[in-house]
């Protein structure tokens, strides 16, 4: 929910468990998403990036309006928390 504030959501995540050691497990590494390039998510990506589609399926999924709604109030949330965690570090 928050894709477009990757940076801050990843800052945070990094503020929150930045005491745990993570050289103790070398044995974990990532990998690859197993979903290809292809022609057809290409495409998919397109569409769904297309605010116009997006507003389209929002007015026509009361679902979809609602985790749209869910998705801005965890951003909002997300922000909220940076603000707190903010003030105790320079605190």
């Amino acid at each position: 929910g928050l894709l477009n504030e990757t940076d801050s959501y990843y800052s945070m995540i990094s503020t929150r468990i930045q005491y745990i050691d993570t050289s103790l497990n070398q044995n974990v590494s990532g990998s690859k998403h197993s979903t290809g390039k292809s022609d057809a998510v290409l495409q998919c990506q397109s569409l769904y990036q297309d605010p116009i589609f997006q507003k389209k399926l929002l007015s026509a999924s009361d679902e979809f309006a609602a985790l749209d709604r869910l998705i801005k109030v965890g951003i909002s949330v997300n922000r909220f928390q940076q603000e707190e965690l903010n003030a105790c570090n320079a605190g």
